[in-house]
């Protein structure tokens, strides 16, 4: 295995998914869908994060059938992650969350679902199944391609994406706004590229970073 990657060990299992977590006293709780790159150091540090406000964290390892908390460097092991991503049986993973997902629910009694890249496009369909209270998509990749079968948000949902994004297209994230309608928030951000929240990518954009962040907990405090 080389150096950029990394395994998690031993990641406990949460309902038949395998997540690495925070737990604190209390009830709410906050599921982070990670990118196509993993359970990264930047994700485990917003892992914490959310932890020191109060919520329990939880974040499943998406491609724990082809190798459990793995963690891939941003730039050197991009065409891994996209291999990875092209081998990902989607149907499958989405079944898994929404059991993990309701699970977790009926555990904390209310949960936020918070999503990056495929996480983001995760979250959007999870929050058109009534198993969170409030749902976050960061620069949710093809979520225009799931609307016709997945339709309309069920619980709040707010979106952030970066007008710069190379990934997604203008006409894309019109598409998703104008079918979600006033069911969701929508935030494009001038300046901002694809991945501009994480801080270990060449895209991280730290103005538009904590101005998402706000965002997000202004959010999460309306409907947690």
């Amino acid at each position: 295995m080389q150096e950029s990657r990394s395994v998690l060990a031993e990641l406990p299992s949460e309902f038949g998914m395998p997540c690495y977590r925070l737990l604190r006293p209390g009830g709410k709780a906050v599921v982070l869908l990670h990118e196509i790159f993993g359970i990264t150091p930047y994700m485990r540090r917003l892992a914490t994060f959310y932890a020191v406000l109060g919520y329990s964290v939880y974040v499943p390892a998406l491609f724990h059938r082809q190798a459990s908390g793995l963690a891939l460097d941003y730039q050197r092991d991009a065409a891994l992650a996209q291999d990875l991503l092209a081998r990902l049986d989607l149907a499958q993973l989405t079944a898994e969350l929404l059991d993990f997902v309701a699970g977790l629910r009926q555990r904390h009694g209310r949960l936020a679902v918070v999503g990056f890249c495929l996480g983001g496009r995760l979250a959007y369909r999870l929050s058109c199944r009534e198993v969170a209270d409030c749902a976050v998509a960061f620069y949710g990749g093809r979520i225009h391609e799931d609307l016709p079968q997945w339709g309309v948000n069920r619980c709040p949902l707010q979106l952030h994406y970066g007008q710069d994004d190379a990934m997604i297209r203008p006409q894309q994230v019109e598409q998703v706004l104008a079918f979600l309608g006033g069911k969701a928030v929508g935030y494009i951000y001038p300046d901002s590229g694809h991945g501009f929240c994480c801080s270990e990518r060449s895209t991280f954009h730290q103005a538009t970073s904590m101005e998402a962040a706000a965002n997000t907990l202004l959010f999460l405090n309306r409907h947690l």
